[in-house]
């Protein structure tokens, strides 16, 4: 069996796709996990009885099947997939607030939330649709409490450390 590679859609790759057998490409991603972990070259060589110069040429060609595959992946499918799940995630996390009556899970819940939305806003930026994260929250719609007495502490407390610069996480 023979396998080739199908070049990316948008016209054909720079270089010519080379046919590797099945059998080859085994042993190539074999070599290159070798060589990842730290083995040199002639003890990658010396354990698949084969040339110093065939574990190189492993090693091109596997870089050029991961290059080819690359190319062949469709970037925005895949960064609005991962935007999907951490919007997905965060609103779930804050459904589970919101039917949570512990205290306790509600902190959770919102800490959860918090991390998703620091996540996808790194990912954001990270790809260029956005180029800056908002600097302050607004608390009112974020406070775990739902006695007016215990909403008022948690309200100065967290306007306290933030003028002493401490750092609240999730919020």
């Amino acid at each position: 069996m023979v396998l080739s590679l199908v070049p990316p859609t948008g016209g054909p790759p720079k270089t010519k796709v080379k046919d590797i057998s099945s059998r080859r490409m085994h042993r190539i991603k074999q070599v290159q996990d070798l060589f990842l972990s730290g083995l040199k070259r002639s003890e990658i060589a010396q354990r698949f009885g084969i040339s110093k110069r065939m574990v190189d040429l492993d090693l091109q060609d596997g870089r050029q099947n991961y290059q080819n595959v690359a190319m062949g992946v469709d970037q925005q499918e895949t960064i609005g997939e991962q935007i999907t799940l951490l919007l997905k995630c965060q609103w779930l996390a804050m459904r589970d607030y919101q039917k949570f009556a512990n205290e306790n899970s509600k902190v959770g819940s919102l800490r959860l939330v918090g991390e998703f939305h620091t996540k996808l806003m790194t990912l954001l930026q990270t790809t260029g649709l956005v180029r800056e994260v908002p600097k302050k929250f607004i608390l009112d719609e974020f406070n775990p409490f739902e006695d007016p007495e215990f909403m008022e502490k948690f309200d100065a407390i967290i306007l306290e450390a933030r003028e002493k610069g401490i750092k609240i996480f999730g919020l």
